[in-house]
């Protein structure tokens, strides 16, 4: 069997040499990869990395994609995540 975090380095560093390679101006966000942030962020206990992982999302990453953010609408994934969160919560899962 193979070496899990290992593995797992190893993707998280070719993702990232991969995005170093690219021009800011090309890369986008959609709002649904938002949504999804913003719930993995919600679901994590509530702490210090919660909290400073919440200002990333809500400040730098947002002004970093500034007019490259492709919409099903903001307010829709301010919205989402709290709906996500609630369901697995309650032992289901939201349709994603």
């Amino acid at each position: 069997m193979s070496d899990v975090p290992t593995l797992r380095w190893a993707l998280r560093f070719a993702n990232r040499c991969w995005l170093d390679r690219q021009a800011p101006a090309t890369l986008y966000l959609t709002t649904i990869s938002q949504a999804e942030l913003f719930a993995g962020v919600l679901a994590l206990p509530a702490g210090k990395r919660r909290t400073e992982l919440q200002r990333v999302l809500n400040h730098e990453l947002v002004s970093l994609f500034t007019d490259r953010i492709l919409a099903f609408g903001e307010r829709s994934a301010g919205a989402y995540a709290p709906v996500v969160v609630a369901a697995t919560a309650a032992g289901g899962s939201a349709a994603r």
